[in-house]
């Protein structure tokens, strides 16, 4: 709520609510297009059919912000990449505070605002805000696995966070190895120990390969070779 309430209060200073009002640009109206004006099963064709090059899940919560405010606005959609990139805020604090007494692992979040890919992320449509969110919690949930006993709802919890992690963006799949590998390399207890803790998160990778055809559609519809 802080850092909600320091953002919006530095927007307001500069006078740039026109960063939540402007209308969609290129990449945000593929977000708009899948999102916002299809069902369900049709924007899952127009994934499939070259529509936008991402996986699905990231457009799912756009939906879901959608359903909550009647349309999928310039607006709900800002709102919704504002609220995940305030979420990751919230997570690096969380992270620091095992580290840090209250104010420096503030000022540490707040370091992390200040970046201006993120400023960028937090107002653009797209999955960066969420892909940012995304690692946060993983990063959490593996903290918590490696700290602690593990439960089943710790396992279903890394399980869950894998799967949205490697989903919402294909690049989702190198911050989960990095992730992983950080901690089967340096985490505590033996390696053996550490990655049966670690095969719930196995559903990240599994989820993504569940997610070819529509990456092998999206390949197809290009006309000319591209990275």
């Amino acid at each position: 709520l802080a850092a909600l309430g320091f953002i919006v209060l530095e927007i307001a200073a500069m006078g740039a609510w026109a960063m939540v009002t402007k209308p969609f640009w290129l990449d945000e109206v593929s977000t708009w297009l899948v999102s916002g004006t299809q069902s369900l099963p049709e924007s899952i064709r127009s994934l499939a059919a070259g529509a936008d090059s991402n996986p699905p899940t990231g457009f799912f919560l756009y939906r879901l912000g959608a359903l909550v405010a009647g349309g999928l606005s310039p607006i709900t959609a800002r709102v919704v990449t504002v609220v995940c990139v305030v979420g990751a805020l919230t997570t690096v604090y969380f992270l620091l505070r095992d580290q840090f007494s209250p104010w420096p692992a503030a000022i540490g979040a707040m370091a992390v605002w200040a970046q201006q890919v993120v400023m960028h992320a937090a107002f653009d449509a797209r999955l960066y805000g969420p892909l940012l969110l995304a690692a946060g919690c993983m990063l959490l949930v593996l903290f918590r696995t490696v700290r602690r006993e593990p439960t089943l709802v710790s396992a279903v919890c890394l399980a869950l966070v894998s799967a949205v992690l490697c989903t919402i963006h294909y690049f989702g799949i190198l911050t989960w190895g990095i992730a992983i590998g950080t901690v089967v390399l340096f985490g505590p207890g033996s390696w053996t120990a550490t990655i049966r803790r670690l095969l719930p998160s196995i559903m990240g990778p599994l989820v993504l390969a569940a997610c070819a055809p529509l990456y092998l559609g999206q390949r197809a519809s290009l006309t000319v070779p591209t990275w």
